[in-house]
């Protein structure tokens, strides 16, 4: 599963060219790309490539929801391959699920949320062979599905509590 709105730097068309082959191969796969569409000339780019490749029966669309958690909780991995991110709330909602995520390396706040190989998986910018081996690799189970780690990881380090705790004190220092 992807998430997040549908344009370029949102990175789904790496995330498309990764999963070709896999999709091809693993027939009981299938990958969902869920967000509003922001650019319709983009989204035309990702149709015909994923037609092009034969996995349109693999590959669903579907627009923003307010139900995202139980795309999530539907969901084995989410990847979220972002060019740019600010703070990247798909990736903390995905681990907050007990998801394996792979997201891009050193965009928003992936390489600070995501401890790698332990709590998620990340792999460089536009890197779509990178990406194809991380997701081969977790499909045939050479590398483990992480998913506790990472809900972990949220709720020890980034949770609205220890957030607000942090604001509190912050606050109280000021004053």
């Amino acid at each position: 599963m992807c998430a997040g709105r549908i344009r370029e730097d949102k990175g789904q068309e790496i995330l498309v060219k990764a999963s070709i082959d896999l999709l091809k191969n693993n027939k009981n796969w299938a990958l969902a790309i869920v967000g509003k569409v922001d650019d319709f000339e983009f989204l035309k780019v990702l149709q015909d490539l994923i037609v092009r490749n034969s996995i349109s029966t693999q590959v669903y669309f579907i627009d923003e929801t307010l139900d995202i958690v139980s795309y999530y909780q539907a969901s084995k991995i989410v990847v979220v391959p972002s060019f740019t991110e600010g703070f990247s709330l798909v990736c903390a909602e995905a681990m907050a699920c007990g998801k394996t995520v792979i997201a891009t390396k050193n965009v928003g706040i992936h390489s600070q949320i995501i401890q790698n190989r332990h709590s998620g998986y990340l792999f460089d910018v536009g890197n779509s062979q990178e990406l194809a081996s991380i997701l081969k690799d977790l499909i045939t189970t050479k590398l483990p599905y992480v998913g506790i780690n990472a809900e972990s990881e949220i709720n020890n380090n980034w949770s609205s509590k220890i957030e607000a705790k942090a604001l509190y004190n912050l606050y109280r220092e000021l004053l």
